[in-house]
């Protein structure tokens, strides 16, 4: 069978008008990973099964290729739209495939799964991270003022202080310092930011 003319049919079917409401994918006739552009000339609009057909057909064309053995592969996730049945044949071949190429590529560990580079990026957190060198993006590690329904203030040096105090969740406290809103079980009327205290 000459996969790439059945290829080359579907992607000319594509480029005709489609029925109007009818859903329909965009696919790159020469595949991205294979230096295919997002230009008119190299998309066409096939429906959803035809869509599936080209990818397999890709598959069969170029068995040796990764990237379409991946494009594939993700094809046989389910979509929002609903769901694509492969027989275990084909499913069986394509995973085959490709674990075959991970085999080839794939050979060297992953740097971010060693513990040095676990250290690394720990240190790099500690030194460089953004809140601890501009502490005045962390809203809640601001000076806080509290406003009583009794008429009384409180001043913290830090929002979570009045939280660990009151027994109140952290992330109750951040809600009112992004909304500015009030708190009848606590009995807040205003929690405001201070530049200092």
């Amino acid at each position: 069978m000459d996969y790439k003319k059945v290829y080359d049919k579907i992607c000319a079917r594509g480029k005709e008008k489609r029925e109007l409401g009818q859903y329909c994918e965009k696919h790159h006739i020469i595949p991205r990973c294979m230096g295919g552009k997002d230009v008119d000339d190299n998309l066409t609009t096939l429906t959803y099964r035809e869509h599936f057909i080209a990818h397999l057909l890709l598959t069969k064309i170029y068995r040796e290729h990764r990237g379409i053995n991946y494009a594939f592969l993700c094809m046989l996730r389910k979509q929002p739209t609903g769901e694509r049945i492969l027989t275990a044949r084909m499913v069986d071949v394509i995973k085959k495939n490709y674990k075959k190429f991970k085999k080839l590529y794939c050979t060297i560990p992953n740097p971010g799964t060693t513990e040095n580079s676990k250290n690394a990026a720990r240190k790099r957190m500690l030194e460089k991270n953004p809140i601890s060198l501009d502490p005045s993006k962390n809203r809640t590690a601001q000076p806080i003022r509290i406003h009583f329904e009794d008429g009384r203030t409180e001043d913290y040096k830090y929002a979570k202080e009045f939280c660990i105090k009151n027994n109140v969740p952290y992330a109750t406290m951040k809600f009112w310092l992004r909304n500015n809103s009030k708190s009848k079980k606590y009995k807040i009327i205003k929690v405001e930011r201070l530049e200092k205290i």
